[in-house]
């Protein structure tokens, strides 16, 4: 069943309607990972991506795959490692990457003993920034340092990919002023690890609109 992809947690959202339409992919599908038939499915689908070359998976919203145990995301993840572990090839390790937001997530629902033991199955994760501004500080080094905090309890720590533009976020010209993408690269750029650009927010690219379906802006004259 498709249900709408919720906003990255964002106080610059609070009052914003972005329904569905103005959304790049539209809805999420949640998998009931109890499925043993789905199970194989999945890794026939697996397996097929990864003879045709692609290097690897992101597996976005991990939190949200239905499992009999929360625990059970460790087992998950052991399968997905073997099933890319034997693409590996040539000293080349295909990836695995999950989300700072939904490992968080994951955290609170796991035993700590289980959830501590998952990330040797990961090679990258994906931490989004919100730039939220209250006026005076952008609170973006508090933001930085939740994130590598956070990671600092494992023994075997991922890379960091960040960003600050998504799918599930509005678009940087949208949310900021129309240098901002620039500025942000360049913020990024100095940032531990590595970054990602949502693409078209490198040419200040604005969100798409259905005007079928936006409110009708009414003008009243006296």
């Amino acid at each position: 069943m498709g249900e709408e992809p919720p906003l990255e947690a964002n106080p610059d959202y609070n009052g914003k309607t972005w329904t569905q339409p103005h959304r790049t992919f539209g809805n999420h599908l949640y998998l009931n990972w109890s499925n043993h038939i789905l199970q194989f499915e999945m890794m026939r689908v697996l397996d097929l991506w990864l003879s045709k070359g692609v290097d690897g998976f992101y597996m976005k919203h991990l939190e949200n795959l239905h499992v009999d145990e929360p625990d059970h995301i460790e087992i998950l993840l052991a399968q997905f490692r073997l099933i890319t572990d034997q693409h590996s090839l040539n000293g080349s390790r295909k990836m695995l990457m999950v989300s700072h937001d939904s490992m968080k997530r994951l955290q609170s629902v796991m035993d700590p003993g289980t959830f501590v033991r998952i990330t040797k199955f990961i090679d990258v994760v994906d931490a989004s920034l919100t730039l939220k501004s209250n006026g005076t500080d952008w609170k973006i080094g508090e933001e930085v340092a939740e994130v590598t905090e956070f990671w600092r309890q494992f023994s075997s720590v991922p890379s960091i990919v960040w960003h600050v533009g998504s799918v599930e976020t509005m678009r940087l010209n949208n949310r900021f002023a129309k240098s901002s993408n620039l500025a942000t690269m360049f913020l990024m750029a100095f940032l531990p690890g590595s970054f990602s650009i949502f693409y078209g927010d490198e040419i200040a690219m604005q969100d798409s609109f259905d005007y079928d379906t936006l409110e009708v802006s009414w003008v009243f004259f006296s």
